[in-house]
Parts: C-alpha cells; sequence; structure tokens
C-alpha cells in the first residue's frame, strides 16, 4: 500500500528554497523551462542523505497511483510510463507530478546529495 510521504511542514518560502537548491545542483537555476525527465535522470543513483540513493521504476501495469516514491526497501520513484512519456513531452501536468514527487526526497537537506 502506498500513501503520501509525511514531511515536516515547511514555510512557503523554505520549500521555495529547497527548490532553487534542488535547480543549482542540476545546473538549471538559469532556465525558465527544463525538461524533468532528463533531470530525474541525472538524480537516478545518487545519494539523497540517509535515505539512500534514488532508484527509479517506469511501470506499465496498472497501480493504484500514477507516481509516488517509497523510501523502504530503497528510494525509489514510480512512475507510469504514460506520466513519464507525456512530461518528456512537456505536458505540465505530468511536468507537475514528476516535480511534486521528486520534492519528496530532495525536501531533506540537498547538501547531503552525493555522487
Amino acid at each position: 500500500m502506498v500513501a503520501d510521504c509525511k514531511v515536516k511542514s515547511r514555510r512557503y518560502e523554505a520549500v521555495g528554497e529547497k527548490a532553487r537548491e534542488l535547480r543549482r545542483f542540476l545546473g538549471i537555476d538559469r532556465l525558465y523551462t527544463f525538461e524533468i525527465t532528463s533531470c530525474i535522470q541525472q538524480l537516478v543513483g545518487r545519494t539523497f542523505g540517509e535515505l539512500g540513493v534514488l532508484d527509479i521504476d517506469v511501470f506499465n501495469e496498472d497501480r493504484e497511483h500514477l507516481a509516488y516514491v517509497t523510501f523502504s526497501p530503497r528510494l525509489t520513484l514510480h512512475v507510469h510510463c504514460e506520466i513519464w512519456l507525456l512530461a518528456k513531452r512537456g505536458e505540465p501536468k505530468s511536468r507537475f507530478i514528476l516535480a511534486h514527487e521528486l520534492g519528496c526526497p530532495s525536501s531533506n537537506d540537498l547538501r547531503q546529495l552525493a555522487a
């Protein structure tokens, strides 16, 4: 069963700063728009502090959610292939879904993000 991850409540400004940190880390901080799936692929295999190494599961079968993150047994971003392909093509809602899910592991201290 999948549930939304419960994270510590943060002020709007704090969430924005975490997003800016991640954009700087990815080298997209000066871009108005970017290809979200390429950004995610840059993060796969990197360690998110104590959460572990990020893995990705692009699936084709029906599941309860179209995109979600699991933290055990391994940090994994699960994404339905249709959401992934639509985001790759720039479809706004799919891009938002991926950015939202990416916020779960990256809401931790990005200074701990390592190769």
